[in-house]
């Protein structure tokens, strides 16, 4: 299993570090989990959006969801 972290700053990024996300891979899958402010910009350095399985957001309000409407339309 390996844990990539996108960025652990709270509800506003901080310099050269996106909000909470986090990509979780496991023989083959790929999954998502939150995707804050910025979070999105970091996840393209490690994987193409098309190449995610699932996407897991706790709760929805503009930090962790911001980016989560952008990823439907990368796949597209």
């Amino acid at each position: 299993m390996m844990l990539t972290v996108l960025g652990s700053s709270g509800s506003v990024p901080g310099p050269g570090n996106p909000s909470s996300g986090c990509l979780v891979e496991y023989d083959g899958y790929r999954l998502l989990l939150e995707l804050g402010t910025g979070a999105f910009g970091e996840l393209l350095r490690h994987r193409r959006p098309e190449e995610i399985d699932a996407v897991v957001l706790s709760h929805l309000h503009s930090a962790p969801s911001s980016n989560a409407s952008s990823t439907p339309a990368a796949v597209g």
